[in-house]
């Protein structure tokens, strides 16, 4: 559920051309920790 969230999430907050990347897997974890 949380990932389902976070890649909406990402995808909103980057646009419809977002793929998962490195530097978005660090933020995950910081959003995970919110």
């Amino acid at each position: 559920m949380r990932y389902k969230k976070w890649t909406k999430f990402a995808i909103l907050y980057n646009g419809a051309g977002y793929k998962k990347n490195e530097y978005d897997t660090k933020l995950e974890g910081i959003y995970n920790g919110l």
